[in-house]
């Protein structure tokens, strides 16, 4: 089945991390070759509910027969264990595994102890001074974006299963608010996104505009593999990126 931009389609799955319900309406609003789709689903008061990269096989058309109905709409699960930082027009997007143990006590990205994370943006130039954990949305003010892969769960990679990764949750992100660069602060964290092995550096193919580049853990626990020349190649790539952008947009 083919379907196209602003075709209604009802949903034919159960999807419970997005809240969803098998014969919910939703409309396409991006369609990806040669076998994706970008569906919106929309409460009545007109705000997005969820938006969610699917199959065609897993939706339908809407059938004359099909009787609407309505239900009220929450995201199943908990709260999200660290809230996303995110914003149209942002240089870079940094996306981890999950919020550790520490950052999910205390409620801030990046805070276990001995992580570098803080330290070096500003020690490559993506901040101008170090920011504290605790202060962790005013990245916004130097164009950076902070997520992880896993939203309503916490603690080691080796704690975490599989289906506690929102790849498509994390698509959908992307393509919506389209940065310049999406890195993951990992191997780990790409190599689960893409399902394969991937090299340190920029990472084919991108996700829409966004060019996705994978970087060394500023972790404590991963010092063997640190080396601060990929973070300083970023942010040669952001300069590059993020000067081409503007001049596209001017």
């Amino acid at each position: 089945m083919n379907f196209h931009k602003l075709d209604v389609v009802v949903l034919a799955k159960d999807l419970p991390a997005f809240g969803l319900k098998r014969g919910d309406l939703g409309a396409v609003v991006e369609v990806y070759r040669p076998d994706g789709l970008e569906v919106e689903f929309v409460t009545a008061s007109g705000h997005t509910g969820a938006l969610v990269t699917l199959s065609p096989r897993d939706v339908r058309p809407v059938g004359d027969d099909d009787l609407v109905s309505v239900r009220s709409y929450r995201r199943a699960g908990e709260q999200h264990v660290l809230p996303d930082v995110l914003e149209p027009g942002l240089a870079i997007v940094f996306c981890g595994t999950a919020a550790g143990s520490v950052a999910a006590r205390r409620g801030e990205y990046y805070a276990g102890p001995g992580n570098r994370f803080w330290q070096v943006l500003s020690e490559v130039g993506l901040t101008p001074s170090r920011i504290s954990p605790g202060d962790f949305r005013s990245v916004l003010n130097h164009k950076l974006g902070l997520t992880d892969l896993a939203k309503f769960t916490h603690g080691s990679d080796a704690a975490l299963s599989m289906a506690d990764f929102d790849r498509e949750g994390l698509r959908a992100k992307i393509l919506r608010y389209r940065p310049c660069i999406l890195a993951f602060t990992s191997k780990r964290a790409a190599e689960i996104f893409v399902g394969h092995a991937v090299e340190y550096g920029r990472l084919e193919p991108p996700i829409g505009d966004s060019i996705l580049f994978v970087l060394p853990s500023p972790a404590s626990t991963a010092r063997r593999w640190w080396n601060l020349d990929v973070w300083r190649d970023l942010v040669r790539l952001r300069d590059e990126v993020w000067q081409r952008r503007v001049a596209d947009s001017g």
